[in-house]
Parts: C-alpha cells; structure tokens; sequence
C-alpha cells in the first residue's frame, strides 16, 4: 500500500502544534522529512489500532513510540507525541 505524502501546510501544522517550531516560521528540508514519516507514521498506527483494537493499549503505545523514534524523532519529540494520542488509543481499547 502506498502511503500519501503530507502537505507542507499539514507538516507545518503539526511542528506549530508540538512547539518544534512558532507560527511563521519556516520548515528546514531535513524536519519537513521527519514531519513526513511522523504524520505518516501516525496515520499508519491509527490504521493499525483500528485494525488491533481488542490489543493492549499499553502495547500499542510502545509501538507507537517505537516507531516514532526510528523515524529519527528525538526521544523528546516521540515523547510528546505518544502521549498526546494515548488516550484515544486507551479509550479505543
């Protein structure tokens, strides 16, 4: 399955809302990659957790968190990121 690219809008979006950057600043090449694998990421666990929503929320956090990290987010960023959407992953399970 091919994965959609996120808009540059989308990436800047999300680096306003994590504090990685303020509103009207721009984006540097390398943090619109890492933007792009996160949202994609994300969106990939979302898929995921609807597909496994009898798993353990705890595991599926991990995961989450896991994969944020080998997308080359910081330990900081996947932090804040992980526990943003723990729970709505702990409400769906």
């Amino acid at each position: 399955m091919r994965q959609r690219i996120p808009s540059i809008a989308e990436r800047t979006e999300v680096a306003i809302e994590l504090g990685i950057i303020k509103p009207g600043e721009e984006l540097t090449p390398r943090l619109q990659k890492k933007l792009a694998q996160t949202i994609q990421i994300a969106e990939g666990e979302e898929a995921e957790a609807v597909e496994a929503a009898a798993s353990d929320p705890v595991v599926l956090i991990a995961k989450v968190h896991a994969d944020l990290l080998k997308a080359g987010l910081t330990s900081f960023a996947a932090d804040r990121i992980a526990a943003a959407i723990a729970p709505q992953i702990w409400r769906d399970n």
